[in-house]
């Protein structure tokens, strides 16, 4: 534990000397392009929001209206945590949706730790950006493998803060990009952290409200209350 706390000590400088490292060393115009990164994250999410609502819409047959407004104060509250430190608020989103406890007490727990919807689309479009930085060439034939390959591999990954950094560096070793190019993504991983969490739970919400729809079991009443 002494040695654990004086490595923990060092670890802020180390990510500092990482990012500064990889800061130096790439070309400023490169680096301009974070903008451009950022709001093809930024949308991305947008589009994940956008299925989920078209899910309960067609699949579940329900106003996603409703059920974004019964959601927002979770997602507001899932910001602040982690996609699995959020599964409790995301439950208690499906019991004032009148989702019956039988059914999300399953699908909640078992959604944050598969369906990582968020986590698999900042860690494709970041891998695929770090290979345009470093000049590695991915072939157009090679994006559809390679995302598929990132679905499994978030599918594996826990539903912590920070597990995207891991996947992310998984996912640029088969591109062939070098790990330094990590400290890169370590400077703004942070700043778009915050909207993982609710795009993961709604998505498991969603996927919920289907299955209670479907089965005829959904408190239609106090969904539309």
């Amino acid at each position: 534990m002494a040695i654990t706390k004086i490595i923990m000590c060092f670890l802020p400088l180390a990510g500092f000397c990482s990012i500064l490292s990889s800061l130096l060393t790439t070309d400023s115009k490169i680096l301009l392009s974070f903008t451009g990164f950022i709001a093809s994250i930024v949308a991305g999410m947008i589009c994940l929001w956008i299925m989920s609502c078209l899910h309960i819409l067609i699949f579940g047959k329900l106003n996603p209206i409703h059920a974004l407004k019964k959601f927002f104060p979770y997602a507001l509250l899932a910001m602040s945590s982690s996609t699995t430190g959020s599964i409790p608020s995301n439950m208690n989103a499906c019991d004032e949706m009148g989702v019956p406890k039988r059914i999300y007490s399953f699908s909640i727990p078992f959604g944050a730790t598969i369906s990582l919807d968020a986590s698999a689309t900042y860690t494709a479009l970041s891998s695929l950006m770090l290979a345009k930085i470093y000049g590695v060439n991915v072939p157009v034939e090679s994006i559809l493998p390679f995302i598929i390959y990132v679905t499994i591999l978030t599918v594996s990954a826990p539903g912590i803060t920070g597990a995207s950094l891991v996947c992310i560096s998984i996912a640029i070793s088969q591109l062939g990009v070098p790990a330094e190019a990590l400290g890169i993504i370590m400077g703004i991983d942070a700043l778009q952290h915050f909207m993982h969490p609710p795009v993961n739970g709604f998505s498991a919400v969603a996927s919920t409200l289907v299955v209670s729809s479907n089965e005829k079991i959904l408190d239609m009443e106090k969904f539309y209350g």
